[in-house]
């Protein structure tokens, strides 16, 4: 199967205060996205309330909450440039404005925790793949994830971490837990860099998910700063990561290890082992 890299955009279209420029700003990268090879493109609906059960007086957010009309027009530019339209909902009622548009949902990992949101999105009336992303989901908590997921859903490796470094990243546990109960994986990847991609790859992960703003080289001032600049690579960046990613094969571990028997093993002779030389 063919790599599945989500270039993330989140709050890196929201540079000025202006919402049509705020919009032009968003096309442009859903173009930029397209150009330099993602899969999909993917936003965030959310208020001030839903991310911290407070309103905008008491921590404002509202300048870089995506307004629910853009949707339909956000995704009709999904459509012409021929990529994915993905959103991430923050409560039942967005994920209910944004099924409509998208092929598959995308769960961050505090909502794991959000028994409304799990009961809609994992229900048998929603038959839309889920990518679930483990960043706030302890080893020990686990159950609760395997306990809800579907065979179509996707499971995520990721930290809540931003940046984050390859070595804080576990991908021997998701790859095990995708081996044992036949789920696909990937891993929402909080580096500056492709070195956890490229690993992730050749373990078998098949979906990526990476912090991008296309307009980081676009500005002659200097760049305003967004919630997600500081895990954000730029659009030539992003062009060496997935150029990275569909170049890496899949280590085939059947073949390795009856060539290492072969080349390494040991052989048995009188009740002894012995390596051969």
């Amino acid at each position: 199967m063919k790599p599945y890299v989500i270039a993330e955009i989140g709050s890196n279209c929201f540079l000025d205060d202006d919402e049509q420029i705020n919009f032009d700003n968003a096309v442009q990268s859903i173009h930029g996205a397209s150009i330099y090879g993602a899969s999909a493109v993917k936003f965030q609906l959310f208020t001030s309330k839903e991310l911290w059960g407070v309103d905008d007086t008491v921590r404002d957010t509202k300048k870089f909450n995506l307004p629910r009309e853009w949707l339909p027009k956000l995704h009709e530019y999904c459509e012409k440039y021929k990529i994915d339209f993905m959103c991430t909902g923050f409560s039942v009622d967005g994920y209910e404005a944004i099924d409509p548009y998208v092929k598959m949902h995308k769960l961050a990992s505090p909502e794991v925790w959000d028994n409304n949101i799990c009961n809609y999105l994992f229900s048998k009336d929603q038959p839309k793949p889920v990518l679930v992303s483990l960043g706030c989901v302890p080893t020990f908590s686990l159950d609760r994830v395997l306990n809800m997921v579907r065979k179509h859903d996707i499971l995520l490796e990721c930290v809540s971490k931003y940046p984050a470094e390859t070595r804080d990243y576990d991908l021997h546990c998701v790859r095990y837990l995708s081996s044992k109960y036949d789920y696909r994986w990937g891993v929402s990847d909080h580096t500056l860099e492709d070195t956890l991609a490229i690993e992730a790859r050749e373990f078998g992960a098949l979906y990526f998910e990476k912090h991008v703003d296309f307009l980081a080289d676009c500005y002659n001032e200097s760049h305003p700063e967004t919630p997600d600049s500081c895990v954000s690579i730029n659009r030539h960046q992003f062009g060496g990561y997935v150029l990275g990613i569909q170049s890496t094969d899949i280590f085939n571990y059947d073949k390795i290890k009856v060539e290492a028997k072969e080349k390494y093993g040991r052989r048995r002779f009188n009740n002894e082992w012995y390596r051969p030389l």
